[in-house]
């Protein structure tokens, strides 16, 4: 099967998604830098409170009322935590959405060269576990695949460990691999 000049329900969607996301952290990431500047320019130790206040009618009660740099910086870091989730939801949501296409094109009654009966790696990348059922070249994105485990396991402990670094985490940012990947992308 010959994806090259295919438009794909799964690749709009990822397309979509990052035009969202794009929307989202631009504005977001706009809408704390101006909180910030409206709450440190007031003389009123409490402006911050008010603007929150008035931004929504449910928010009468804010739980901060002042700005101060610690929580700026958590605030910041959460529109770059939320990324990162979101993507890596979107790129699960892809691979997954493109196995449903070779699926029904298979349904169809097309032959798709597949690798009989393949077992994932649990180490390795969802679409690098796709690229090896398909026995599609993996020479496009093998440079790639060390960096997007480092992002995974990024990932993994914003949602799973309250951002804390794993030891995988650890272990995968100190590996020659991806040292030379990473280094190749600066």
């Amino acid at each position: 099967m010959d994806l090259s000049r295919a438009q794909l329900d799964a690749f709009r969607g990822l397309h979509y998604f990052h035009e969202n996301l794009n929307i989202h952290i631009k504005s977001s990431t706009a809408g704390i830098i101006l909180l910030a500047d409206a709450a440190g320019t007031d003389s009123n130790s409490r402006h911050m409170g008010e603007l929150i206040r008035r931004s929504h009618p449910a928010w009468n009660s804010p739980p901060v009322h002042q700005l101060d740099l610690n929580l700026y910086k958590r605030i910041y870091c959460s529109i770059g935590a939320y990324a990162i989730v979101a993507l890596f939801s979107a790129l699960d949501d892809f691979v997954a959405g493109l196995e449903a296409d070779i699926s029904r094109f298979e349904a169809n009654g097309n032959a798709v060269k597949r690798q009989p009966k393949p077992a994932d790696n649990d180490q390795a990348e969802p679409i690098e576990n796709l690229y090896n059922r398909y026995s599609w070249s993996t020479n496009g994105i093998a440079s790639l695949l060390p960096v997007l485990k480092y992002f995974r396991l990024i990932r993994n402990c914003l949602a799973h460990r309250s951002s804390r670094a794993s030891l995988a985490l650890a272990e995968h940012s100190n590996d020659q691999n991806f040292q030379a990947s990473i280094k190749g992308l600066l």
